[in-house]
């Protein structure tokens, strides 16, 4: 499975990207593909775009970096029976 991480200077690279679980709280998504986690990063940075295009800042302004992104392969844990 893959994982969007973002650079974080108090962490280093970690996965931020969350999902709500069935039970209402929140867990960290995963992928099946590099290109569904590809297109997600994708749709997140069209949406800052236009964010901060209708806002008027700059990229520094706004506080993302495309390269503080990186999409990685985990390997998937085993579940609990």
């Amino acid at each position: 499975m893959w994982e969007v991480q973002s650079w974080t200077v108090c962490g280093g690279w970690e996965n931020n990207w969350t999902v709500t679980e069935r039970d209402g709280t929140l867990g960290p998504q995963y992928f099946d593909t590099y290109q569904e986690a590809l297109h997600e990063l994708a749709e997140f940075f069209d949406d800052a775009r236009e964010m901060i295009e209708r806002e008027g800042y700059t990229w520094e302004e706004y506080g993302y970096d495309p390269e503080d992104f990186r999409i990685v392969y985990v390997e998937p844990m085993a579940e609990a029976v």
